[in-house]
């Protein structure tokens, strides 16, 4: 063999491969060659999970192409399980020829293995590998065949297997004979059938004709579900599936013993059972309606108790929905209603297991739903039926039950029991027709009664039932003799006429039920179980097995009831008994903390279930402690809020590790002095407190402390924490409380104004320097978001003349406020002593050197970042930014500067706290109260990331964590008296002209962005927002971008025309562009109509737009103000003007929103009309749709909603150009 496949794989790879190799992980082994000279290697290989591999070998190139299942060679890798197939092929490749072909040998193997591995303790009582080790079963179709579950080729109720005895019962050749049919479901028609005796294959067939001669993939199915059912399902004998099914329902009922519940009724609709009998399947069906009208059949019960659960409505027919929020049942449907939904259980019912699926509409009639039906019958003077399609009225009845006849007979092999027959004479008077397995009864079903049959034996009565079947005859096989002749036979004997000659035979052949015993030890390093099996007076270790008389009598240990204790030892995670010299047949166990919780905890009670549980003096030493119970000391003490969580009898280590053991999912916790502490009791208090320190980010040093400061602005956030932790006790002093009090209840002044304030005031405004001056009470910081126009600056002012301290208070906001500024405090506050650092640099460091002389300091972002050096000795009150979204990069100058000063409070305000991302708002918190929503990065981790995604949990907590800092109010909210603004937006087509300009322009920008990748469009971002920013003009005039063009422009004459309309009904207009040479053609055509114009532009100094602004609120000479969107969309109070004209739209909605605030906003007497020009069927109209989403960003966090971000990428431009 060509070896150079090794090159394929690293040495780790290798070795793990020869290990998989060595450990017999390699299964299904198939080696072929086709036509091509390519051999073909196919396998399963059994890791964590079962993986397929298939290799080609060229024999001609010497190349090998391999593929497994497995992730790691799915990202293109050479895995270690083709390198195990590899070793495989190789170790098949070098053994000695053999006579059979290698199919045959590689099928063999695998019996033997299935064999081996299932086989429990060698007492199978089919043997798989004499029956279908002859068969030329072709591997590669084995191993290609899919691995489904068998309930998605057929139902086991379709899985027949069939037991007949020889003539001569008891002659010692007879063998019982098994037959398996199956057919495929829908929409696969072949049929295949297997019968054998137990230890020789008699026939192996498929209905379709093409098959017949070889294996095809049906009969593959086929031997996988036998091999599956006699190893696996119907182990070790011969038991029948009716048998089983018997037995098991006998198991079952002797368990049983489960209440009924009821609930009151109301009156309305109807609900009418019906029992459907045909042939020997009984079933019931209900309908509902009107009292008088027709009764639709409910066709899937599970969702319509789910609809009745959550008070929905259901459409059952053309002429009928139920609404099932409203009360719509009479007293008797409510009731069979109720005691339908409690004997299903709502949960079970949709679960698959239960049998019920979702559609179902024929519900069985067993257990308790034949209870409720006939007490229906008993309380309604009889239940409606349909038998074999005759429609009747069912009475409720009572009769005793007579007693059936059963004839029992056995089988020998060899004087060895081999199992009993079980047959019911048809001559028999006993019942035959359905019966219904109550709970409370057994209930036989005649053409007009419902009868109730006493004494009560649901054993008895199901076994006739069976035994009534046609079909197979009854078995049961040696290993289920016992459990039938200790358990099932008394029952049988007491109710009915039984005929067993051999009873006495039988009995000498089989054990009493077996008892199970478990004994614990435990060493310094070592815990100890050893499981024992007893039969009477036999007691022998669970593993072990009769020798000598026992096994010379013949008899037989109970192999299931065994194995199944074995399989739940298992199960508990004991792993795997060891004998050798050391131990013998014992469970070992490393002695760790993990181990003796998991016995003590979890092994022993399942185990006392099982049986009887006996332990050794050191073991029963062994002991957990429950966990103690936890709580929160808080206080507020000198501005910071210490915070001590406190587990009684604990120190602040101790706690740790059991929070520490928590946060690891572990269920108990260890104490450096060995006690262990079981947490399950604790886990919601203990669920509580990991949220409250992942939520206030306490690193474990921190809670190793036991006392734990933090700043106290963290105060408010743990409340609200707090209030949702019901399970925690928090005691705190009196100034938490007192702090806790003031910030539930805002309506609350307790604070005094002003009386010349007092009275200018409007309540909202009260409310908003209260709240101002309570942060500020509490060393906290704020962001005073009301909408704008409402009057932001008059309630700082109020705070600060309501609030006097030594040192000054400085205000920063943009230049163009300023002297806005100025001009707010000589109107409310003319006393105040104010100065304004402006002039040259030397002028303005002999201002600030000053600034301890002036109770309040205004300057701008540009000044202040210029002058940061200066205010590095400088302490202020406050420190107050203006239109605080000048600081949402965090990373500017200006943010910087801003964060650089040093002041005892800060307060931000802003309409707008958030344009376009949530790092706006942790920018301006960071100046507020550093550290409050964390550094930067964490920030991003704990908040942007996942609310980007779509947590809404992480929003919730961000909202959580900031409303108590930001006070946001909306016109609508607080000013009942300010008239409301209309919105419209006009849309204009272009001429020809300037179509063909906007589409050529498009057409090139298009395919520029189309050619371009990531790397190169942020390389040439500024050239292609530049080619964008000329789309736009053109749009709006192409005249702005080309001087030469001749054509018309349709928005510009549309622009004229609206304001002369204007005019003629007396409104006054502010008209915005972002174009300056937008507006100058504009004032262009209006002055050429005799239209005057004031402007204001970026150019236009300070004092003019002031006083351009005075004169025209004063004056009507000029109706039509021509503003710049950057230059005069804040800080302007412009409320003469009733009428809002946009010539143009821009990405960012807030900014409108301010511009529009210019006219709407305090003292306005009229309803604003707010007008958008918008060229038709442009990219003007995608950009007012990107205007939606961010103006959506910023009301969604503000009000709690979802938040999504929003970037302008070039994807964003490809949409836009669509």
């Amino acid at each position: 063999m060509n070896q150079k496949w090794r090159s394929y794989f690293n040495a780790t790879i290798l070795k793990r491969g020869r290990d998989y190799v060595a450990n017999d992980c390699v299964k299904s082994f198939h080696i072929s060659k086709n036509d091509d000279n390519m051999l073909l290697v196919n396998a399963k290989v059994i890791g964590s999970k079962a993986y397929r591999v298939s290799i080609t070998h060229d024999l001609t190139s010497r190349q090998w192409n391999m593929e497994c299942s497995c992730p790691f060679a799915k990202k293109g890798n050479y895995c270690k399980h083709e390198a195990a197939v590899l070793y495989a092929y190789e170790n098949q490749a070098n053994r000695p020829k053999s006579h059979q072909s290698a199919d045959r040998i590689l099928w063999q193997e695998y019996l033997d293995k299935v064999y081996n591995a299932r086989c429990a303790n060698g007492q199978f009582y089919f043997d798989i590998r004499t029956i279908l080790g002859d068969l030329e079963m072709p591997m590669a179709k084995w191993l290609s065949t899919p691995d489904l579950p068998y309930d998605d080729i057929f139902d086991y109720s379709d899985l027949q297997p069939m037991y007949s005895f020889s003539a001569a019962d008891r002659e010692p050749e007879a063998a019982f004979k098994r037959s398996f049919h199956f057919s495929f479901k829908p929409g696969k028609k072949a049929i295949g059938s297997l019968t054998c005796t137990k230890n020789k294959l008699l026939t192996l067939q498929c209905t379709n004709p093409t098959h017949r001669d070889r294996i095809c993939s049906h009969k593959i199915t086929l031997i996988d579900a036998f091999i599956e059912f006699v190893t696996i399902i119907n182990i070790n004998d011969a038991t029948s599936v009716s048998a089983e099914n018997f037995i098991q329902f006998a198991d079952q009922h002797l368990l049983s013993n489960r209440p009924l519940e009821e609930n009151q009724a109301s009156r309305q609709l109807q609900i009418i059972p019906n029992i459907v009998i045909q042939d020997y399947w009984d079933s019931c069906e209900l309908r509902v309606g009107l009292p008088d009208g027709f009764k639709y059949k409910i066709t899937s019960f599970p969702r319509f108790l789910a609809a009745w659960n959550h008070k929905e409505s259901l459409k059952l027919g053309a002429k009928l929905t139920i609404n099932f929020a409203a009360d719509q049942f009479d007293a008797p449907s409510l009731k069979l209603l109720n005691e339908f939904y409690t004997a299903f259980g709502y949960e079970a019912l949709l679960n698959s297991d239960t049998g019920y699926g979702v559609e179902t509409k024929d519900i069985p009639i067993n257990g308790r739903i034949a209870d409720v039906l006939y007490h229906y019958a008993q309380e309604n003077n009889g239940i409606p039926a349909t038998i074999n399609g005759d429609k009747t009225i069912l009475q409720a009845t009572v009769e005793p039950l007579s007693k059936p006849k059963l004839i029992i007979k056995t089988s020998f092999d060899k004087q060895q029991l081999e199992g009993i027959n079980i047959t019911h004479p048809k001559t028999d008077d006993f019942r035959t027709v359905p019966h219904a397995h109550g709970f409370e009864a057994e209930y036989e079903i005649t053409d007009d009664e419902f009868i109730k049959l006493t004494p009560t034996s649901s054993i008895t009565n199901e076994l006739v039932n069976e035994l009534d079947k046609p079909g197979e005859p009854f078995t049961i096989g040696r290993v289920r003799v016992p459990v039938f002749m200790n358990d099932i036979l008394p029952d049988l004997k007491q109710n009915a006429n039984v005929d067993f000659q051999d009873e006495e035979l039988v009995r000498s052949k089989i054990l009493p039920r077996p008892e199970f015993i478990f004994r614990f030890n435990a060493t310094s390093h070592e815990l100890l179980l050893k499981a024992f099996v007893k039969y009477g007076k036999f007691t022998l270790p669970l593993r072990g097995r009769f020798e000598g008389e026992m096994m010379n009598r013949g008899l037989f240990q109970d192999v299931p009831a065994e194995t199944r204790i074995l399989e739940q030892l298992s199960e508990l995670g004991l792993g795997t008994p060891l004998d050798n010299e050391h131990y013998e047949n014992t469970y070992v166990l490393e002695r760790t903390p993990a181990n003796t919780y998991h016995l003590l905890q979890e092994v022993i009670p399942a185990l006392k279930r099982l049986g009887h549980v006996e332990g050794s003096a050191a073991f029963r030493r062994l002991k957990v402690m429950p966990a103690p119970n936890f709580s929160i000391e808080a206080a507020f003490e000198n501005d910071l809020l210490n915070l001590e969580f406190v587990g009684e009898g604990l120190n602040a280590k101790q706690a740790v590790k059991i929070l520490q053991s928590y946060h690891e999912n572990q269920s108990y916790a260890e104490l450096d002095d060995g006690t262990i502490l079981d947490l399950t009791k604790k886990a919601q208090q203990l669920a509580q407190i990991e949220k409250l320190v992942a939520g206030l980010e306490l690193t474990p040093t921190q809670l190793a402390k036991g006392k734990i400061q933090l700043p106290g602005y963290r105060a408010v956030y743990l409340d609200t924490m707090l209030q949702k932790q019901h399970e925690l006790d928090c005691r705190r002093n009196g100034r938490l409380s007192e702090l806790i009090e003031n910030f539930d209840h805002d309506d609350q002044q307790p604070f005094d104004l002003p009386d010349d304030l007092a009275s200018t005031l409007r309540d909202y405004q009260k409310k908003g320097t209260a709240w101002l001056m309570k942060l500020a009470h509490y060393q906290f910081g704020g962001i005073l978001a009301d909408e704008m126009g409402l009057g932001k600056t008059l309630q700082i002012i109020a705070m600060l003349r309501s609030m006097p301290t030594k040192q000054p208070a400085l205000i920063v906001a943009p230049a163009s406020l300023v002297l806005n500024w100025e001009a707010e405090f000589k109107k409310f506050a003319p006393q105040t002593k104010l100065t304004t650092i402006i002039g040259t640099k030397a002028q303005r460091r002999k201002l600030i050197a000053q600034a301890d002389d002036y109770e309040v300091v205004l300057t701008s972002y540009d000044l202040l970042k210029r002058d940061i050096e200066l205010y590095a000795d400088q302490t202020f009150s406050f420190e107050i930014i203006d239109e605080a979204q000048a600081i949402k990069n965090h990373s500017t100058a200006v943010a910087k500067a801003v964060k650089a000063v040093t002041a005892q409070h800060r307060f931000a305000l802003t309409g707008t706290p958030i344009e376009n991302r949530l790092d706006e708002l942790w920018s301006i918190f960071d100046f507020i109260m550093l550290g409050y929503l964390f550094n930067h990065r964490q920030f991003g981790k704990r908040f942007v990331n996942p609310i980007q995604a779509g947590d809404q949990a992480a929003l919730t907590q961000l909202q959580e964590m900031t409303a108590p800092f930001i006070l946001r109010r909306t016109k609508k909210q607080v000013l009942k008296e300010i008239p409301d603004k209309m919105e419209e937006t006009y849309f204009v087509g272009m001429s020809k002209a300037q179509q063909d300009l906007y589409n050529a322009h498009v057409a090139r920008l298009k395919d520029w962005l189309n050619n371009t990748d990531e790397a190169e469009f942020k390389n040439t971002k500024l050239e292609i927002l530049a080619e964008f920013t000329r789309i736009r003009q053109i749009c709006c005039a192409p005249q702005t971008a080309y001087e030469d063009f001749k054509g018309s422009a349709a928005k510009l004459d549309t622009c004229v025309e609206f304001v002369e309309n204007a005019l003629e009904e007396d409104h006054k207009l502010l008209i915005f562009s972002q174009f300056t040479s937008m507006l100058a053609l504009i004032k262009e055509r209006l002055q050429k109509k005799g239209i005057p114009t004031y402007e204001i532009i970026g150019q236009t100094p300070k004092a003019e737009r002031l006083k351009r602004v005075n004169d025209f609120n004063a004056n009507d000479d000029v109706k039509v103000f021509l503003i710049s969107l950057k230059a005069g969309g804040t800080g302007l109070n412009l409320t003469s003007a009733d009428t809002v004209l946009f010539f143009d739209p821009w990405w960012n909605a807030a900014a409108e929103e301010q511009a529009i605030g210019r006219a709407h906003r305090m003292g306005q007497k009229h309803v604003v009309s707010v007008y958008r020009l918008i060229a038709k069927g442009t990219i003007e109209e995608k950009i007012l749709a990107m205007q939606e989403q961010k103006r959506q960003l910023a009301q969604d966090l503000l009000s709690g909603s979802q938040v999504a971000n929003s970037r302008l990428t070039k994807q964003d431009l490809v949409k836009i150009l669509a």
